[in-house]
């Protein structure tokens, strides 16, 4: 198709599969790994081009059009010609998308990458980053394949409920424990343990990521002082330049330099829940070959760690 010099693109027609067959443009970005705002423009140029309109959007996302119903089943049929001039591809190759808890999105990540890599997996992966509290409805929405979540005492069974409720598969991977985490030039560095009524007075410092779960533990009532920032590690930095404390669960700091050169000291924190609980929830039904090489990845990244800290 050609209009004025300007061919129509193939990949504007997976766009429009994409965002037609997803419950939200978001989701379909996310699982075509491109940006929500480069979606919406590919799908504004392919309306352009076709000078149609194949969406209605409204405050609840978007619906095809009685000519964009039309134009998608011309569309999958142009799609499946167009597979077909090429050699099959591994029934195992596909687009998994996984959301990941903050504390854990970069080493999981690079985990994940690392061993695609090592074993020649051909599959396309996509990771994203998630507050506490979106883990288990972005798989409820169908945003994610699967999602890897932490969930504080106080949480762990709501979550547990809403994932047993929507038929969703979910398994506890690792057990974990939050700690006060000072500059070494803190009044409160050389204590062992703290009591959460000692940190009135203190500048408390938390991620984007982390405000909830501080608020769904009341900790905003009883440290009234605290600072939102935009990631862990503009929290560390506050924390050695500004002598700011903060709440962080033992996993995120294991390894870090600023923790093993003594920059950084490890508090115990005795009057509040501090247990937590890394879980793995998916799609019910059996899981792809990819899937199941992805869980078996999963569980190996946690499962290791549980072992060295029982020896």
């Amino acid at each position: 198709m050609n209009r004025g010099g300007n061919a129509l693109k193939i990949e504007y027609l997976e766009y429009l599969v994409a965002v037609a067959n997803a419950p939200s443009i978001t989701a379909a970005a996310q699982r075509l790994y491109i940006s929500q705002t480069a979606l919406s423009a590919a799908i504004r140029s392919l309306e352009k081009e076709l000078r149609t309109e194949l969406f209605q959007r409204t405050s609840k996302g978007v619906n095809l059009t009685a000519e964009g119903e039309r134009v998608m089943q011309v569309a999958e049929e142009i799609l499946e010609k167009y597979r077909s001039l090429f050699p099959a591809e591994d029934p195992r190759k596909r687009s998994i998308t996984i959301g990941a808890y903050a504390y854990d999105y970069n080493a999981l990540s690079f985990g994940l990458i690392r061993r695609l890599e090592e074993e020649s997996c051909p599959v396309q992966l996509n990771v994203y980053e998630l507050e506490e509290d979106e883990v288990v409805p972005s798989v409820v929405r169908g945003d994610a394949d699967m999602g890897v979540g932490l969930a504080f005492a106080d949480r762990h069974l709501a979550y547990a409920s809403l994932a047993k409720a929507n038929g969703l598969c979910r398994e506890e991977l690792c057990q974990d424990r939050a700690y006060l985490y000072v500059s070494a030039a803190s009044h409160l560095a050389g204590r062992r343990s703290v009591r959460v009524e000692d940190l009135r007075e203190e500048r408390f410092v938390t991620s984007v990521n982390s405000i909830k779960p501080f608020k769904n533990a009341g900790l905003h009532r009883r440290i009234p002082c605290y600072c939102v920032l935009g990631n862990s590690g503009a929290v560390l930095r506050s924390i050695l330049e500004n002598r700011t404390v903060t709440l962080m669960p033992e996993r995120a700091m294991r390894g870090n330099h600023y923790l093993l050169s003594g920059a950084i000291r490890q508090v115990a924190v005795e009057d509040v829940s501090t247990t937590a609980t890394y879980y793995l929830v998916r799609t019910a039904g059996k899981p792809s070959g990819a899937e199941e090489f992805l869980l078996d990845t999963i569980r190996a990244f946690y499962y290791q760690d549980q072992s060295r800290d029982a020896q």
